[in-house]
């Protein structure tokens, strides 16, 4: 499974809506950043709602998503098919920390213009911590004294 390659400012089909969002039909993505880290998940329709999620595989390499026969359906795969996953991101601004939601990532099949959240089963966690970035090293230039 990959990242954000090719699925900027594309609109995808939502299979099955999202908790609290059962009307959410479609949804773009755009990348946040250079790296593909993170991306906005958004309504085209509706701009007030928007999902920041991250590339999990980026902080935790061992994560797996399971993709059950139901889950293979609602995104009408076929062999070969480009997948991208995300994890969406919930910020606690009191604490200033983020985390990932590892229960229930969200795949897009590329090649079909499918989204899906999936509920994983097994030991992952709700809110899996995202580590704090450490700050850029100083540059030698005028703002450094």
């Amino acid at each position: 499974m990959s990242t954000v390659t090719g699925a900027a400012t594309r609109i995808f089909e939502v299979e099955g809506g999202f908790p609290g969002f059962p009307s959410l039909s479609e949804l773009t993505i755009s990348a946040v950043d250079d790296h593909a880290l993170f991306a906005w998940l958004q309504s085209p329709g509706d701009d007030g709602v928007a999902f920041l999620a991250v590339n999990p595989f980026v902080y935790f390499p061992a994560y797996d998503v399971d993709l059950g026969d139901a889950d293979q359906a609602a995104l009408r795969m076929e062999p070969g098919d480009e997948l991208i996953v995300y994890c969406l991101v919930t910020m606690d601004r009191r604490h200033r920390r983020a985390s990932a939601n590892l229960v229930a990532p969200v795949v897009v099949n590329v090649s079909r213009g499918r989204i899906c959240q999936v509920i994983q089963d097994g030991e992952h966690q709700l809110r899996a911590p995202l580590p704090v970035p450490d700050p850029p090293a100083p540059t030698e230039g005028p703002h450094r004294r």
